[in-house]
């Protein structure tokens, strides 16, 4: 029974860190995101309301899409030391590590949604309709750190197709997770700045 469950930890661990490896190839860049923020804190005094709303709906769209990247990322980076077997569960998410749950519990403290949806609804109640400069700065800060991450994001991307073999994989996901959070860090950092203004 036990060398049983280790083939299908082992079977289990190649899945995961073949995943792994196909996520990070095809990563989507934050680079996007970070140009529909800058144009929403650049935006016009007078600029058209109807102008604005589509800016912030799609960096609202984008901001999930990388929300959800990050969290992703962070799942599939589980740590099979010894055919480890998973130990935290939130929702359906199972993690193998203390620190992958730390991680992903920080990845959803800093989901960049939260602040696009303060200023979504701020921008429907204000009248007339204006971005206060507390918004501006805050979506400059963001789009500031989101090309920085872009960057640690990519290094990864380049080295993806060294990924497909199990050391690497390995290698390759503590060392994410440990360039991922100081970016997470700050990420959150400015949306605790900007969340303490309201």
């Amino acid at each position: 029974m036990q060398r049983k469950l280790c083939t299908l930890y082992s079977l289990y661990q190649m899945k995961n860190d073949s995943a792994f490896a196909y996520l990070v190839k095809n990563a989507s860049e934050t680079i996007p995101l970070a140009d529909t923020l800058m144009a929403i804190s650049e935006s016009k005094e007078n600029e058209e309301p109807a102008k604005i709303r589509q800016l912030i709906d799609k960096a609202k769209i984008q901001a999930e899409e990388i929300d959800e990247q990050l969290l992703t990322f962070i799942v599939f980076s589980d740590i099979y030391t010894n055919n480890a077997v998973p130990k935290h569960f939130v929702n359906n998410t199972a993690m193998t590590t203390d620190e992958q749950l730390d991680m992903f519990i920080l990845a959803r403290e800093a989901r960049i949604w939260w602040p696009l949806y303060d200023t979504s609804y701020s921008y429907w109640k204000s009248n007339p309709k204006t971005i206060d400069a507390k918004t501006r700065k805050t979506l400059r800060s963001l789009a500031t750190e989101l090309r920085e991450l872009n960057k640690t994001i990519m290094l990864f991307k380049d080295e993806a197709h060294h990924m497909f073999f199990q050391e690497q994989a390995e290698l390759n996901k503590a060392a994410m997770l440990r360039q991922l959070k100081p970016h997470l860090e700050r990420l959150k950092k400015i949306q605790d700045d900007f969340s303490g203004h309201k």
